[in-house]
């Protein structure tokens, strides 16, 4: 009987694998270009759901006319794949696509987005050597989508991107060179993906050749925490970049970048750990409600450029657990009433801060400070000196406010410096009508004892 019960899952697991899965490589043998025609493929077929697409024969182009699917497709040179009719989409399965080798994978429309439609959908990009070029300038896809993690795991690796909406929802891990095209006639083109990981060699930017090229980075990252350790630029003296944050998760930005489009944070946190330059870039800093910005590196915008944080949005002096970590900011500052300041606070006067080297800082008449750790280290009595520092004048701290909950404390203003020293902890309301029931308790029995005694 145990042996049955071992041999039916096994027959199950086998059944799910297609045992009957084929290796195809072009061979472009045919009069045609056709992906439908089998004599254009060794051995003789056309490539199925189930079957892997490999290294070409021969080089030419193959044309992809309506919906086609396969299991993988593992290349090692270049080779060319035109979506041709109305409306074609090409999905590569769980083995995802590979590219290794020299030479240019090239995905793209065979016509102008107005007559053909070309849309690429895969569970992975893992790109090894070479280069794979989704889409081309005069014909851009019209959709990428990659369910799972796009690698591109060389230094001289290029991953260019003629796409007018591409999605790498499983993140980017960058050690190469993605470029972001404008579509045709200069239109601006967004790339989406769920987060950022990789080395110092990763570049990410614009890459038209001509100028005044903008595109958008919107990092979506839903959960977690990803650190990007590669530089993020423009491309060009005249293109532009924007970055947009989305989603609950934390994106690390480790080194300096150049883009000048401006940073937006809608959700989530964005934080900045590079030694020099900016972290951001050039522009503008819209922290937005739900928002956070800040980081343990250096904010140096072009002269002109400010960090906004609106009502709901949090500024943060290090990483929310790091003591002694410092957030340098170079620009203008305002901070709209609603907004918060966000710090860290631990034993012996240890704490996180943020330091004003330049611009203008304007914060709320009733500035909200929330201190991390405070239930864990932070210790009421101590003076914590310097959590913000470089100020030029007294920003009002008399009217600060402690935004953790039963916490209250003073903020003072010396010299530049801010600082504070916390109170007892306030109890809670709950916690205050226990102790009155108790005292109400205590009371009715001396009551009681008072009259059994008489």
């Amino acid at each position: 009987m145990k042996k049955h019960k071992l041999l039916l899952p096994l027959l199950l697991a086998a059944s799910t694998l297609n045992l009957a899965a084929t290796t195809y490589q072009w061979d472009n043998a045919a009069t045609s270009s056709s992906w439908d025609t089998a004599a254009n493929w060794s051995p003789n077929g056309t490539p199925g759901e189930g079957d892997t697409i490999g290294t070409p024969l021969k080089t030419g182009a193959a044309l992809v006319n309506g919906e086609k699917s396969v299991y993988s497709m593992d290349i090692g040179s270049a080779w060319t794949l035109r979506g041709t009719g109305g409306q074609s989409q090409l999905t590569i399965g769980a083995g995802g696509l590979i590219k290794s080798g020299s030479g240019t994978l090239v995905i793209r429309n065979d016509n102008a987005l107005a007559t053909t439609v070309f849309n690429v959908t895969t569970s992975s990009v893992t790109l090894n050597g070479g280069s794979i070029a989704f889409g081309s300038s005069p014909n851009p896809l019209t959709s990428l989508y990659v369910s799972g993690v796009t690698s591109v795991t060389s230094s001289s690796a290029t991953l260019p991107l003629y796409v007018l909406n591409a999605t790498l929802a499983g993140g980017l891990d960058n050690a190469g060179t993605v470029g972001l095209h404008a579509g045709p006639d200069g239109t601006a083109t967004a790339l989406t993906v769920g987060g950022i990981t990789g080395s110092g060699t990763g570049v990410i930017r614009v890459a038209s050749a001509s100028a005044n090229k903008s595109s958008t980075l919107k990092i979506a990252l839903g959960s977690g925490t990803k650190n990007y350790n590669g530089k993020i630029e423009n491309g060009g003296a005249t293109n532009s970049l924007t970055i947009e944050k989305t989603g609950t998760g934390t994106q690390i930005l480790s080194n300096a970048n150049t883009y000048s489009g401006g940073t937006t944070v809608e959700e989530g946190a964005l934080l900045v750990a590079n030694a020099s330059g900016s972290g951001v870039g050039t522009g503008e800093v819209a922290v937005k409600n739900s928002g956070t910005f800040g980081g343990t590196g250096i904010v140096a915008l072009a002269a002109g450029n400010a960090i906004i944080v609106d009502s709901g949005g949090t500024l943060i002096g290090g990483d929310g657990e790091t003591l002694n970590s410092v957030l340098t900011i170079a620009n203008d500052v305002t901070f709209q009433s609603g907004s918060t300041i966000r710090l860290a606070l631990g034993a012996g006067g240890a704490h996180s801060s943020i330091a004003r080297t330049g611009g203008i800082w304007s914060f709320a008449s009733d500035q909200s400070i929330f201190f991390d750790n405070i239930s864990e280290g932070a210790q009421a009595g101590v003076v914590y000196s310097g959590i913000i520092t470089g100020l030029a004048s007294d920003p009002g701290v008399d009217g600060w406010t402690i935004a953790n909950a039963g916490w209250t404390g003073m903020f003072s203003y010396d010299n530049g410096s801010v600082s504070v020293v916390l109170n007892s902890v306030i109890p809670e309301p709950a916690s205050v009508a226990s102790v009155l029931a108790i005292v109400a308790a205590l009371a009715a029995c001396c009551v009681c004892r008072r009259r059994s005694t008489r």
